[in-house]
């Protein structure tokens, strides 16, 4: 048992020092018809996706070093009307809904971090990422993958800009 408790905590040390967390920045995929980057300060890259229509479709692809079981987090705009949405597929599979809803702090018109529902298994290589929008002006500035479970991505952009972009 005295070798057994150490083993796990060793363990524990590993899997939480291996955590992988990866940038994607909307502004690098191509525009699409009612899809363009747009210019605002408070975003994370230089540009954030504004999605003008619904069924507007922004598709691009990125290059994932390591397979692993990844949340997806999504940084969006909210102005609390619930209705400005779109969902989130990785090479075809739904990956979750995000966009306007009620803000933690009670304000609106601003950037908010939102967690898919789940964790996502995916493998090291291209994944085809495709956001479709619900609703019209939906608008989206960066997404991170972790593959830690307790992983929040920070509100100041110095934080979110040290993570690796994926291209």
């Amino acid at each position: 048992m005295r070798t057994i408790i150490p083993a796990l905590a060793v363990f524990a040390v590993w899997a939480y020092a291996s955590a992988a967390e990866y940038r994607i920045e909307w502004e690098n995929f191509p525009a699409a018809e009612g899809v363009a980057a747009a210019r605002w300060e408070s975003a994370s890259g230089e540009n954030y996706l504004k999605m003008s229509k619904k069924g507007a479709e922004s598709v691009g692809k990125f290059s994932l070093p390591e397979s692993g079981n990844y949340y997806v987090w999504v940084r969006d705009f909210t102005l609390c009307g619930n209705f400005r949405t779109a969902t989130l597929f990785f090479n075809g599979r739904k990956i979750g809904k995000f966009g306007d809803r009620k803000p933690s702090d009670g304000k609106p018109g601003v950037w908010q971090w939102t967690r898919s529902p789940g964790e996502t298994n995916l493998d090291a290589g291209i994944v085809e990422v495709k956001i479709v929008s619900d609703s019209d002006y939906t608008r989206f500035d960066a997404m991170i993958l972790s593959t830690d479970p307790e992983f929040k991505p920070a509100d100041d952009l110095k934080s979110i800009a040290k993570l690796e972009i994926l291209k």
